[in-house]
């Protein structure tokens, strides 16, 4: 498949939740990774972009314009 920015926006995600847990086991479903989140209080709203920007599907990820908005 071709490169898209949506590969670059997974990895934001990345590293925007290891940012707020200090480290993160990148073989954690993100449904895990939501609850570390949580329980890190972590605010909702980036919990909520994290989970976008780490969407298996790349078409649901935000574009980068999207998240600076």
């Amino acid at each position: 498949s071709s490169y898209s920015e949506r590969i670059d926006i997974y990895s934001f995600g990345i590293i925007m939740a290891q940012v707020w847990l200090q480290k993160l086991d990148l073989e954690k479903k993100l449904s895990t990774i939501e609850t570390l989140l949580q329980e890190k209080e972590c605010p909702n709203k980036l919990i909520s972009l994290i989970s976008q920007c780490l969407s298996k599907d790349p078409t649901n990820r935000p574009t980068a314009s999207e998240i600076i908005d």
